[in-house]
């Protein structure tokens, strides 16, 4: 086995830049987690393991499907339990005339043709601890030909928008543990569906086990519900990924989409992250603020992000990262923020960061790449909104994203690591 690099304790902290840029102080005198286990906070108690010198990474693949589904190969249904269409009226959020000005509020409005899928999943141990999952999923067509209609010179415009059309690509979109705070319309209160579809892209939003739209009154409300499974010796995992798959298996082989991109924004992140790891057919994704590898000290996880847990046993994030990225043609850009009040900032861990970078460049054959961007919320911001739209245009188009595409300017992480010299 191989061993991780020495670390230097200090101190972690940033300072605000010269430039005005966001700053961060962790409070931590170390922020590093041993292998074989620590009690300090954001480390796991049972450790967790190291990669081999040579790791067989299909092998790897394939045991983390055994483990996840209690199968060898990936879920294949592509029939929901459901499928249902409704329209939502959707209101420009940039359309400020009709707010401080005298315009209708009806020509800032536009209706929205939606999909709902519904997967059931059951949910067992035995007859008194049981429960029937619904996943929901929204799909929301490309809406560029839509537009406000400004006033200009007395005129509005455009008076005949150009429909909503199905595209060729579909941008998978995970919201994680509750981006759209319940379930108006089709989920998509903080705007990242409707900012996908304006820019041309197609959008299934998908969703966390017991949040959101998922959201079952009577309960259950916790991850923790499906520890049990997990001292059972039973596949859980699937229930956090299961639906994403299932909605590509539809998207491709029903509904007829040639690229699949996934991006997702905290635990959506993560089940980003699981799901490229496993899925091949993912081109391109794009996990927000959503894990970093076992040896970085965490400021929040759920559950199902925990690095004792028995598919995090079989590979590790670090081996995650390289699976999402192994096929040529594939690219996976995780994206950070400097000061993220929540989880996985970036503020004194650049090193660190270039570091496990470089471990899985060396070894995948596609495209990878941390973005740090500057933030302190834990959101989809317009710095990572400009990153992923060049990049899911270059997917739309069939163009290959290359390394200097994922080289954004918009990453304030520094550059120059020779792959060779790290061990991870």
């Amino acid at each position: 086995m191989t061993s991780l690099l020495p670390l230097v304790a200090g101190a972690l902290s940033c300072l605000p830049s010269a430039a005005g840029g966001f700053g961060c102080n962790t409070g931590w005198s170390d922020d590093y987690c041993p292998a074989g286990g620590s009690y300090l906070s954001g480390c796991a108690r049972g450790g967790y393991p190291l990669l081999p010198e040579q790791p067989d990474w299909l092998n790897l693949r394939a045991r983390l499907v055994q483990d996840m589904f209690g199968q060898p190969l990936l879920p294949n249904s592509t029939s929901p339990s459901k499928v249902s269409t409704f329209s939502a009226v959707h209101r420009f959020p940039d359309c400020l005339y009709s707010v401080w000005g005298d315009g209708d509020k009806s020509a800032c409005e536009k209706e929205v043709n939606v999909t709902e899928l519904v997967w059931e999943m059951d949910a067992r141990i035995n007859e008194t601890f049981s429960h029937k999952l619904q996943s929901k999923v929204f799909i929301t067509l490309n809406t560029s030909g839509y537009a406000p209609n400004y006033w200009t010179d007395h005129l509005e415009n455009p008076d005949f928008p150009v429909l909503p059309r199905k595209g060729n690509t579909l941008v998978v979109f995970h919201n994680g543990h509750g981006t759209s705070k319940g379930c108006p319309t089709y989920g998509d209160t903080d705007g990242v569906a409707d900012w996908l579809n304006q820019l041309g892209f197609d959008v299934a939003m998908v969703m966390m086990p017991f949040h959101d739209c998922n959201r079952d009154p009577q309960g259950p409300f916790d991850h923790e519900w499906f520890k049990p499974f997990a001292d059972a010796g039973l596949p859980w995992v699937k229930f956090f990924v299961e639906p994403a798959i299932n909605t590509i298996n539809y998207a491709t082989e029903v509904l007829g989409y040639e690229r699949i991109v996934m991006m997702g924004l905290s635990g959506g992140g993560w089940t980003t992250t699981v799901t490229a790891a496993l899925d091949p057919r993912i081109m391109l994704s794009m996990p927000v603020a959503g894990s970093m590898p076992c040896d970085f000290r965490h400021t929040s996880w759920d559950f199902e992000q925990f690095c004792d847990q028995s598919w995090a046993r079989i590979g590790n994030y670090t081996a995650l990262y390289v699976l999402a990225a192994l096929e040529p043609g594939r690219t996976s850009v995780q994206m950070i923020h400097e000061a993220d009040p929540c989880c996985f900032h970036g503020c004194g861990r650049h090193r660190r960061i270039e570091e496990y970078n470089a471990y899985v460049r060396a070894h995948s054959q596609g495209q990878f790449r941390t973005a740090v961007t500057e933030g302190n919320l834990h959101q989809v911001n317009l710095r990572e909104k400009a990153i992923a739209a060049t990049l899911i245009a270059k997917i739309q188009r069939g163009k290959e994203i290359s390394a200097s595409d994922v080289d954004s300017p918009f990453s304030i992480l520094s550059e120059g690591l020779d792959a060779e010299t790290f061990i991870i």
